[in-house]
């Protein structure tokens, strides 16, 4: 048995998964697949599915009815999480109290620099495939200058579905502008730093809230340095095949 679940491990990191890159499909499922031989992990495959995983022999996929009757009649062992992905999307959005919609993120971004020119500017870098801002807080003491200063960066929201970089982002810059010249710690900080704040690395995946850019890709496994292909970037693969 320990073999069988070596080899399944091997094939859900061989085969990268799918993403449904717009969004849920109607019916979508959030489920823990319990693998117990080869065979269903072959069925996995086929199917194409969207998946994580958990341990060399469990993955949580993401199923429409369809797909979720076939892993059954493979025998596959199943645990559904989320009964309904869309309406589960929708309640989180309506979660004012614990989260910033993109929409609120861009638009407390801009009081911000309207409240606080002095060391608050907002860059606009471009857009998203979805056409939402690929946007940045820049907070320093004389904000529209290039000093001789020590930068940081931090940034939010390369996984869509992972609310909690960008929340802490936007909380994190509505915070120092607002104790700068009442904390020293704080004032210190933008007195004598460049702080960027990238605010929604993956803007339209937060918004579809999924995992994945409009093209399907994981951000944070399609970088140059050090990929493995789990990103699903076709362009990328070709040039890193042809290096081979």
């Amino acid at each position: 048995m320990g073999k069988i679940y070596f080899w399944v491990g091997i094939i859900l990191i061989l085969f990268v998964n799918i993403a449904h890159a717009e969004g849920w499909r109607k019916g979508e499922k959030q489920v823990i697949a319990t693998i117990q031989y080869l065979e269903q992990a072959e069925v996995i495959r086929g199917l194409k599915l969207s998946f994580d995983a958990i341990n060399e022999s469990q993955i949580r996929a993401y199923v429409v009815p369809k797909e979720l009757q076939e892993l059954q009649d493979a025998g596959i062992l199943i645990e559904i999480e989320i009964e309904d992905l869309i309406a589960y999307s929708q309640a989180m959005q309506q979660e004012k109290a614990q989260w910033h919609s993109y929409q609120d993120i861009i638009d407390l971004a801009d009081s911000l620099e309207q409240a606080f020119p002095d060391i608050c500017k907002k860059y606009v870098f471009g857009t998203s495939l979805g056409g939402r801002q690929l946007a940045a807080l820049k907070i320093s003491d004389n904000v529209a200058l290039d000093e001789n200063e020590a930068e940081l960066m931090f940034d939010g929201g390369i996984h869509g579905d992972e609310y909690c970089g960008s929340e802490n982002v936007i909380r994190f810059a509505r915070d120092i502008c607002i104790a700068y010249n009442n904390d020293p710690d704080i004032t210190f900080l933008i007195d004598n730093r460049e702080t960027w704040l990238y605010l929604m690395v993956n803007p339209d995946g937060r918004v579809n809230i999924v995992r994945y850019n409009n093209n399907g890709v994981d951000l944070n496994r399609d970088w140059q340095y050090m990929w493995d292909a789990w990103g699903g970037s076709p362009a990328l693969a070709v040039r890193l095949n042809r290096k081979r």
